[in-house]
């Protein structure tokens, strides 16, 4: 059985495993982010989604699944988790980078958006200072979704 929880800050150890393993960008758990865990029937995190709110929309990030719980509905299950606590925060507007993701973010009603679009709507979000320190924000792909 798979339970879907907002992570505390001793399931953080977990994410940045499971981000690392899947060789995606590290997390940051700095205030304002907020995170959701997968956890399986002996409670180990397989599975994490984050985001940065900003006032009317969110940057989601770090969108994983251990790889012997993919293809299981894990990772959708925790896209819908971060659209429904969205609209009840009143959240207009999603959205997320993703490169080498094919149509997972277009099957969950995301449309592709210049990198200067998202920039432009959550330009405090620490994954986007992250990306230019780094050099990866013009390699991107932005990702957004109206609710």
């Amino acid at each position: 059985m798979t339970l879907i929880r907002a992570a505390q800050s001793l399931d953080y150890p977990a994410i940045s495993t499971l981000l690392h393993d899947a060789q995606m960008v590290p997390a940051i758990f700095d205030h304002p982010s907020h995170w959701w865990v997968a956890t399986n029937a002996s409670t180990h995190v397989i599975g994490a989604i984050g985001v940065e709110p900003d006032l009317s929309c969110w940057l989601l990030r770090s969108a994983v699944v251990a790889p012997d719980s993919q293809r299981t509905g894990i990772g959708a299950t925790l896209v819908a988790t971060v659209m429904t606590a969205a609209q009840a925060a009143g959240v207009k507007t999603v959205f997320c980078f993703g490169t080498d993701v094919g149509d997972y973010w277009e099957r969950r009603g995301f449309r592709v958006v210049t990198v200067t679009e998202l920039c432009a709507h959550v330009p405090s979000a620490a994954q986007i200072r992250q990306f230019i320190a780094n050099g990866w924000l013009a390699d991107e792909v932005a990702w957004r979704k109206d609710l």
